[in-house]
């Protein structure tokens, strides 16, 4: 029962459509360069959070998420991308959850972090943003086979630095079948046994951030970089043990840009990627 009482909280947390609440995950995603793809990415992710029970069904959810993002080479670019080698993030997960009427449940959250291409620059402490979001979710899986999310999200560091819409409606058809519609991703799930489960998905991906060490071109200062893609692909999901469960996928980017700003977000350089491979795996324990 826990699980359905703060699940909402980590969907608006990372804006992923998980059907579960992790309490700890690491995760590795890769972009690799190779044939005309000129663009090659990487990143490492881990985070934990812990459910607080207050009172009257009531959680307080606090946390944490690290991430090493490298943009390792981008070819049609003239100047020098070495700062954006190294990338960090660290943010504070904070989220709260009530229970309404008639099955429907608010779940609120807020996450300040930091974001920096340079750890020895201590000025990125300065530049701490705000991330956040606000659902509400309908639980009716047990009379009626589904759920359904309705709200907004705003990523400071997701690529996308506006408020986004997040929808989810997920349908059980039986035993094997379920799906997922909405935004930012929607899943076709097939479900062989309690160890084993694939799914093919499509969804949006990307970063964003503030460069501490920042690249003088001719046109003006990049001080601001953001990176989009649009990915669709297959997801494995195998179950180690209870609670404890390994997956990966792997994905065909059929849009990608990548964006260099100055100070006013307004862009100095775009680079339109071309299709690539998109791999991600990781490893989490959930309740």
């Amino acid at each position: 029962m826990k699980s359905k009482l703060i699940i909402l909280f980590v969907l608006v947390a990372f804006a992923k459509a998980n059907a579960q609440f992790d309490i700890a995950r690491v995760e590795i995603v890769n972009i690799p360069k190779g044939g005309s793809q000129e663009i090659a990415f990487s990143r490492v992710r881990a985070l934990f959070n812990v459910p607080i029970k207050l009172k009257n069904d009531q959680y307080l959810i606090l946390g944490a998420d690290y991430s090493i993002i490298d943009i390792v080479q981008i070819e049609q670019v003239e100047f020098d991308t070495g700062p954006l080698s190294d990338f960090q993030t660290f943010e504070v997960n904070l989220g709260y959850t009530k229970q309404l009427k008639n099955n429907w449940r608010f779940i609120g959250t807020l996450k300040p972090g930091v974001t920096t291409n340079s750890v020895k620059n201590t000025s990125f402490f300065k530049s701490m943003r705000l991330s956040g979001g606000l659902v509400f979710y309908k639980d009716e899986k047990e009379t009626k086979q589904y759920d359904l999310i309705v709200g907004a999200f705003y990523n400071a560091f997701s690529g996308f630095a506006f408020p986004l819409p997040f929808i989810k409606y997920h349908k059980i058809i039986d035993e094997h079948w379920s799906y997922d519609v909405g935004f930012p991703k929607m899943n076709l799930e097939y479900t062989f046994n309690l160890k084993h489960a694939v799914k093919a998905y499509a969804t949006i991906d990307g970063f964003n951030s503030n460069l501490i060490e920042t690249v003088t071109i001719t046109d003006g200062v990049i001080q601001k970089f953001n990176a989009r893609v649009l990915v669709a692909g297959f997801k494995y999901d195998y179950t180690i043990r209870e609670h404890l469960e390994f997956y990966f996928a792997s994905g065909y980017i059929f849009d990608s840009t990548i964006n260099f700003r100055d100070n006013n977000a307004d862009d100095l350089v775009q680079v339109k990627g071309d299709n690539a491979i998109y791999l991600r795996a990781g490893i989490r324990l959930k309740i």
